[in-house]
């Protein structure tokens, strides 16, 4: 499940105001790295459009069934597809 936005006022550090005003200014997203790894981002609230009703009601249809298909290949079940593979799914032709 995605997390949740978390809110967070700039007025106590300087520096990630800096990068705010730079994201907003330039219209463009801001990458956050850590030791040359990208692991956060600043970008421009237009960027942010919330998403209508129907869109999150299709995130929650995927969501759930991403959930249902946890259990979907139990050993026994990839057994059967390559036994399945390896006998072949056509019938030999008679008079061959």
């Amino acid at each position: 499940m995605a997390a949740e936005r978390k809110f967070v006022d700039l007025e106590s550090n300087p520096d990630l105001i800096a990068l705010v005003h730079d994201a907003r200014n330039r219209g463009a997203q801001v990458v956050l790295r850590e030791h040359g790894t990208p692991v956060a981002s600043i970008v421009p609230n237009l960027e942010l459009e919330p998403l209508s009703d129907e869109a999150e009601a299709r995130i929650a249809r995927i969501r759930a069934l991403a959930g249902s298909m946890k259990d979907a290949f139990p050993e026994d079940f990839v057994e059967e597809i390559y036994r399945s593979r390896h006998e072949g799914s056509r019938k030999p032709s008679e008079g061959k």
